[in-house]
């Protein structure tokens, strides 16, 4: 009986061994990209009747591109091991292969943290055109060797520079920079427009820097420059915002803000907080300089439809500001969305924001109440090699218990620019 016993275990131990040897050498072929030998192996495994043939043969044949013959194997399979990880992964490559971005993410979202689920989850969201996100992941997979490639790769082809230009001829019912921010013009005129954005981002540190200058022929007082460096620097999950703001209006107003903050990423919200200095040109009494600090917090969602494409953001604000008459706490929702269809672009952005001024205004002897409405719809059409032309209608309406902050704007313009 004993050595019966003792001649059983050898066998069976000697099995144990040559399937290791099998699991180590399909590996290999695997992380070599060599599907065709794993294949092979994987009938070995079936001859031996290990039921683990029908997930690594599924493998293989998502590696060589057969998806519809690997996909029953794998549904067998996790019929009788549901929660078998490498199975779910190699499922989530075989929807990512074939274009099912959103189904990749609903799968991905139900499993540990690792670089190869963090890189499948980031190509995902880049597939669905929500570089911020992916980027958020691609950095989270570089500690895997082959994901870390897979990523020093993919932004080795991607543009890390990009210029857009753009001039615009529009119509104006009152120029202005909004009430919150400038003076109000109750003239309407003709605008000319130019702007230009340059983009830095190597999927690490991102910097945008907008330039716009309108001039009215009617109103050149309200000539207006408005320029915008936004930097960001992420880390893991965490990020760094910092941004600077600049208004100058016919060059007797100027509107200076900056702001550092910290955020984190949450899947696909985003929540930060800013502090920032702010500095106005003085005008009117003591009580209306804006001189101050500036705190405020912000969420954002994105949404992983692909196209149409849809962002929600909540900020949340107050303004410390010498003069009591511009002391505020805010709430503002807005939304942007675009959708395309052939070679157009439909879009819309647009907002509620509610001001509650803290002091009675020195003038006007109450507490200022705004409520602020912003709609931008615009249609883009693309001619190719980057070369774009667009129609854009702004409505903005400030409804105001202060009747000199109570206005209403409509602007309508028709644009040419190109993206480099």
């Amino acid at each position: 009986k004993t050595l019966i016993l003792s001649s059983l275990l050898l066998l069976l131990s000697t099995v144990i061994l040559a399937q290791d040897d099998v699991y180590k050498e399909i590996q290999k072929h695997f992380d070599a990209g060599e599907y065709e030998e794993a294949l092979e192996l994987s009938e070995q495994l079936r001859s031996e009747g290990d039921d683990r043939w029908k997930l690594y043969r599924a493998r293989a044949l998502v590696g060589l591109g057969k998806l519809q013959e690997a996909e029953p194997l794998l549904n067998e399979y996790l019929k009788e091991n549901p929660s078998d990880r490498l199975a779910l992964i190699t499922l989530s490559n075989l929807y990512l292969d074939r274009g099912e971005f959103r189904r990749t993410l609903e799968l991905l979202k139900g499993l540990d943290e690792s670089p190869e689920r963090d890189f499948l989850l980031g190509m995902s969201y880049y597939n669905l055109g929500l570089k911020e996100l992916a980027d958020f992941y691609f950095n989270a997979s570089l500690s895997g060797e082959k994901e870390s490639v897979y990523v020093k790769n993919l932004r080795g082809s991607l543009p890390k520079v990009q210029a857009l230009l753009s001039l615009a001829l529009g119509y104006d019912t009152n120029p202005a920079v909004a009430p919150q921010e400038g003076f109000i013009s109750k003239k309407e005129s003709t605008a000319y427009r130019a702007s230009g954005v340059l983009r830095l981002d190597d999927g690490v540190n991102k910097l945008w820097l907008d330039l716009s200058y309108t001039a009215y022929s009617e109103v050149s007082d309200f000539n207006t420059l408005i320029g915008t460096l936004r930097f960001k620097r992420l880390f893991g999950r965490f990020f760094l915002p910092m941004r600077i703001d600049y208004t100058t209006l016919g060059g007797d107003f100027y509107r200076a803000v900056g702001s550092v903050g910290g955020g984190y990423q949450f899947g696909q919200l985003l929540l930060s907080a800013n502090a920032g200095l702010q500095d106005y040109t003085s005008f009117g009494t003591k009580e209306d300089k804006r001189d101050g600090f500036n705190l405020y917090a912000e969420g954002k969602y994105h949404f992983a439809y692909g196209t149409p494409a849809l962002e929600l953001v909540l900020r949340m604000g107050y303004e410390s500001t010498e003069g009591k008459n511009w002391r505020n706490a805010y709430l503002y929702p807005y939304m942007d969305a675009n959708y395309d269809w052939k070679s157009f672009n439909f879009g819309f952005s647009g907002g509620l924001a509610y001001y509650s001024f803290t002091e009675k205004h020195s003038i006007y002897g109450k507490k200022r109440r705004d409520i602020f409405i912003s709609a931008n719809p615009y249609v883009r059409y693309l001619f190719g090699r980057g070369i774009y032309g667009e129609l854009s209608y702004m409505f903005t309406r400030n409804s105001s218990n202060i009747e000199p902050f109570d206005y209403s704007r409509h602007e309508v313009y028709a644009s040419v620019g190109g993206v480099f």
